[in-house]
């Protein structure tokens, strides 16, 4: 079963996905259940500005955002992605 992510204004099934949380042990078991259902990680990131750096450069078509990091908001990031 594919996840239907809101990608650019539009419905799209998402491919690529970007990490971001500040724990490596999460970010690992998610980067590896996220491959198994077929995703390709473009990348992970630890913090709020390394996440917001990653997505200008990689341009994921969804990020697996945590809510609670170390130097910034989850969903205060999720607003200014979107």
């Amino acid at each position: 079963m594919d996840a239907c992510w809101r990608v650019r204004k539009t419905w799209s099934v998402a491919r690529t996905v970007l990490i971001v949380d500040d724990d490596p042990s999460f970010r690992e078991a998610a980067r590896l259940v996220l491959a198994a259902r077929g995703f390709r990680v473009v990348g992970e990131a630890g913090g709020a500005l390394q996440c917001l750096a990653l997505v200008r450069q990689m341009r994921p078509d969804a990020v697996l955002l945590d809510v609670n990091l170390p130097d910034g908001d989850g969903v205060a990031i999720a607003h200014r992605l979107s």
